[in-house]
């Protein structure tokens, strides 16, 4: 009885649409197109940075000014609960259980998983914001699609139930 659907609705998953509201007909859910490619979420608030990193210059960066798009911002979201629950448990900082990641030890395909996340290429851009290479771009240089580490990307995206989302 989920009450969202979530998908990829960039590249081939654009054309799913129809698809997926003619199987999910009568279904009380909400129906969460993900645009990564598109604009971030909340882009005037402040980038809420892990304290003791540094950014250029020190300032206060909001999330327009870090990420290039959704699909960045929600990759650095999952990177950020990563290294927040590593210095939770080995370093003993406190952090609200909200802000952190548990992954079942019985995931089936864990190391596959381990393995993509961890292999999420970084694009340095002029502008100083943080950019994914694009699912073209890592094809160009034979790196898997990272599909599992897409999934848990993109349940970072916060989703609110009470708003309408279908497009």
């Amino acid at each position: 009885k989920p009450d969202v659907f979530l998908w990829d609705a960039d590249g081939i998953g654009l054309g799913l649409k129809r698809q997926i509201n003619d199987a999910l007909v009568g279904k009380k859910m909400h129906l969460v197109p993900f645009h990564g490619s598109g604009m971030k979420y909340a882009p005037g608030e402040p980038y809420d940075a892990i304290e003791g990193e540094q950014w250029s210059g020190d300032e206060q960066r909001n999330n327009d000014e870090m990420f290039t798009n959704l699909r960045a911002q929600c990759y650095w979201a999952l990177r950020d609960r990563i290294f927040k629950t590593y210095l939770a448990v080995k370093k003993g900082r406190y952090y609200s259980p909200d802000e952190l990641i548990s992954f079942s030890s019985g995931i089936s395909e864990m190391t596959q998983l381990r393995a993509e996340i961890c292999r999420i290429p970084r694009k340095y851009v002029a502008s100083g914001r943080i950019q994914i290479l694009s699912k073209a771009e890592m094809k160009a240089q034979k790196i898997s699609s990272p599909n599992m580490a897409d999934a848990v990307m993109m349940l970072q995206f916060p989703v609110d139930i009470f708003d309408d989302y279908e497009d």
